[in-house]
């Protein structure tokens, strides 16, 4: 993928509306890698070695990313949508980072011309933007789009009407849908949807009119905004040009070197406000308190490191809440007493978030020289053992 090959998808390649996008950016975010003394300290460090991502090209492509989310879910809602849709943008911007990382140096390698460098950096600045904008605009259709489903909202106005866009330079391709109206339930919301062309500021509403006639069916949409957000999880799919331009090797890299180095930290970093406390859980009858300690930090940061869970990352920056609405499922012995005797029992607690399942495993410990008994929570899992047993 070339620095410049987003222009035309993310811009049409029109100055106008590159400087609208910015506008628009720059109102919400501080970007602070638009300066000269920032862009030469990156690249010196980028040069410095040879890891493939850059850590302050992830930090700040992330965090920026995460704000989008923040600025529509300023609560959780419930669900777990928020928490998706952080751990994909958050995915993303790993894989920019990389091609951001890759880019400057290859640039930089044909002649030893740092400007070559800079144009890079300059190049994925503008896309930020752009990205930025999507974000916040697809993060709105996913919030709204479980807003209108709910059944009253359903029973007292059944349809959407498109409506057009806000943009001072609209693109065509979604003008043949202004002033139409589906049924909400009509599949054609699978596709299409408000954001899902880059920088797309088109928006819907509510209505009980009547559905319009010959609405057309074909999905208009973008490279990377493919599905309904509230119903995959998504912002960015990975037909987006940052994950589709890497082969199987290039992915495995980005994933495993973003998990070791970023989510790893990152986990430690959330664990460690729940570290030396107790949740809370229910075990068949009878509530049990489950400490988290600095075992717990260490099994689970592994955990998401070694499974590159950007998802299970981010789940832990609320682990009491998580927990609490997990479910115990399973349970086996320790069947292993001469490596760890003081472990006795395991539980199994499933969590469902989305269209995904993962397992928090709880560790009962009998310490008999202390007459100690506890619970720890030992790991996670996407998987239950065979060896466990159902209740």
């Amino acid at each position: 993928m070339r620095a410049t090959t987003l222009d035309k998808l993310y811009f049409d390649s029109d100055e106008k509306q590159i400087k609208e996008c910015l506008n628009t950016f720059l109102q919400d975010v501080k970007y602070s890698l638009a300066n000269k003394k920032t862009e030469d300290a990156l690249i010196d460090d980028i040069l410095r070695d040879d890891t493939p991502i850059n850590a302050t090209l992830y930090e700040v492509y992330s965090k920026n990313l995460r704000r989008a989310v923040d600025k529509v879910f300023y609560e959780d809602n419930g669900n777990g949508l928020s928490d998706c849709l952080r751990a994909n943008v958050t995915r993303f911007a790993a894989y920019k980072a990389y091609h951001a990382t890759q880019q400057v140096r290859e640039q930089i390698a044909k002649d030893g011309d740092m400007d070559r460098g800079r144009m890079v950096l300059h190049a994925f600045n503008r896309y930020q933007a752009a990205e930025y904008n999507t974000a916040v605009s697809r993060c709105r259709t996913a919030k709204q789009f479980e807003e209108f489903s709910a059944a009253d909202n359903m029973r007292l106005f059944p349809n959407l009407r498109w409506l057009s866009s806000r943009s001072a330079n609209p693109r065509e391709q979604h003008m043949l849908f202004y002033n139409r109206v589906w049924a909400k339930d009509d599949p054609f919301w699978s596709q299409n949807q408000p954001g899902n062309l880059w920088n797309c500021k088109c928006d819907w509403e509510e209505t009980a009119d009547p559905v319009t006639d010959g609405n057309p069916e074909t999905p208009i949409r973008h490279d990377g905004l493919e599905g309904n957000p509230a119903h995959t999880g998504e912002i960015f799919s990975d037909n987006c040009a940052y994950v589709k331009s890497c082969n199987r090797k290039k992915k495995n890299l980005v994933q495993r070197y973003a998990g070791d180095k970023f989510l790893r930290r990152e986990t430690q970093q959330s664990l460690r406000e729940v570290q030396g406390k107790s949740i809370s859980l229910k075990k068949q009858n009878e509530q049990i308190d489950v400490l988290s300690d600095s075992k717990t930090i260490s099994h689970l940061a592994n955990d998401v490191a070694q499974s590159s869970q950007f998802l299970w990352n981010e789940m832990m920056n609320d682990l009491p809440r998580i927990l609490s609405k997990s479910k115990l499922v399973a349970h086996e012995p320790n069947t292993k007493l001469d490596k760890k005797p003081w472990a006795v029992e395991y539980y199994y607690y499933e969590y469902s978030i989305q269209n995904h399942t993962l397992y928090f495993c709880v560790e009962y410990n009998n310490i008999v020289d202390e007459n100690r008994q506890f619970y720890r929570l030992y790991s996670i899992t996407s998987k239950l053992r065979e060896s466990a047993t159902r209740y």
